[in-house]
């Protein structure tokens, strides 16, 4: 019985070790597609992130991609009694996401990783983006991030064509 009992927690160990591996793929192995490249280093494998520091993802991510911007997420107000907008999570964005004529033929995809922190949430939004400097970069706002710890990675597909 004891036996029985430490190979099942052996087993269990093992299972989660292998959750946490991570293997990188460079997006030469996509050819040029930057979505499917996202897609599979970041929110296939987003359980090696999750309980991890926002700066081990931002570390991964611009190994190869440039960070062409990098906001702040915050809470909806209407959750709050005063209003108030709480930091929740960054978006980062590799590609261009301005949008595109509407008679652009064909799709114009673009991505953004959306990366949640865990609660609880009390630095409030306004606060966190009004005090930063004018001139700081993607690279500096990803670094005031840096010790939020992930929940959770998602990411949002959208065409940049105009709805109208």
């Amino acid at each position: 019985m004891k036996k029985l009992l430490l190979l099942i927690a052996f087993i269990a160990g093992l299972s989660k070790v292998c959750a946490q591996s991570y293997t990188y793929h460079s997006l030469k192995e996509f050819r040029g597609d930057t979505i499917a490249f996202l897609k599979q280093n970041f929110y296939d494998q987003r359980s090696y992130f999750i309980g991890k520091k926002f700066e081990v993802l931002i570390n991964q991510y611009i190994w190869e991609m440039p960070l062409k911007d990098c906001e702040s997420q915050g809470t909806s107000p209407y959750i709050d009694p005063k209003g108030k907008t709480y930091l929740c999570g960054a978006w980062l964005r590799s590609m261009e996401c301005t949008p595109v004529r509407s008679d652009t033929a064909g799709a114009v995809n673009t991505a953004s990783i959306v990366v949640t922190f865990v609660p609880p949430y009390t630095v409030d939004d306004d606060d966190f983006c009004y005090n930063q400097p004018d001139d700081i970069t993607p690279y500096g706002v990803a670094n005031l991030l840096k010790d939020y710890i992930i929940k959770d990675i998602k990411i949002d597909i959208f065409d940049r064509r105009r709805k109208y």
